[in-house]
């Protein structure tokens, strides 16, 4: 049905409410996201060509993907988890793949790589200003967090973070002013992220 017609069923996502705050880079609109798709990624755009789809519905299935990450999405979940939740959200999705002959797979393998790309957009500011010759590059921690970290400091070169981990437990990762520890579970049931203090010292 799909494939004739051109048009598959319409989406309309949630509106995305933010807040203007000094303190936090402004994220990238869907825009902005299909421009770098468009000029950086045009092997995504390839790949589904070459099964006959055209550019401008491939435009639209990779909108809805970029719409859902940026507007309803908890962007501290791994562009897995948010492919999941977007194929539940969109539930002919699949199908109107098939319509293609293009395997769950390959939908899989594509649209996870649109979400991570809309996920990168958003960790750069959208091509906001970086931080400045102060801060150092990004460097991973490794796990898997299912919630935003929160940190802690009680000494010189001591910090502690917490995050929210599988299974729902608090994960615990300290840096001792050499090197990390690896993420130690403290167990538990957590329905939020944690929050982090420390004691007061100075006496």
């Amino acid at each position: 049905m799909f494939r004739h017609s051109q048009q598959p069923p319409p989406f309309i996502p949630a509106q995305y409410h933010d807040h203007p705050n000094n303190y936090v880079r402004q994220r990238p609109n869907v825009q902005e996201v299909m421009q770098i798709l468009r000029t950086q990624h045009n092997n995504l755009y390839a790949q589904l060509e070459q099964a006959g789809m055209n550019r401008g519905i491939i435009d639209y299935v990779f909108s809805l993907a970029v719409s859902f990450t940026l507007n309803q999405a908890n962007t501290n979940q791994t562009a897995s988890q948010i492919y999941n939740q977007f194929q539940n959200r969109v539930p002919w999705l699949n199908f109107f793949f098939r319509q293609y002959n293009i395997s769950p797979n390959v939908t899989q393998q594509i649209l996870t790589r649109v979400i991570q790309i809309t996920l990168d957009a958003i960790g750069n500011g959208g091509g906001q200003p970086q931080p400045g010759p102060n801060w150092s590059e990004w460097e991973s921690l490794g796990g898997i967090l299912t919630s935003g970290p929160a940190a802690a400091s009680w000494q010189p070169n001591r910090l502690d973070v917490f995050a929210r981990g599988t299974g729902d437990r608090l994960y615990h990762k300290w840096w001792n002013g050499r090197q990390w520890s690896d993420w130690e579970n403290l167990g538990g049931t957590l329905t939020s992220s944690p929050a982090a203090v420390s004691w007061d010292l100075t006496e």
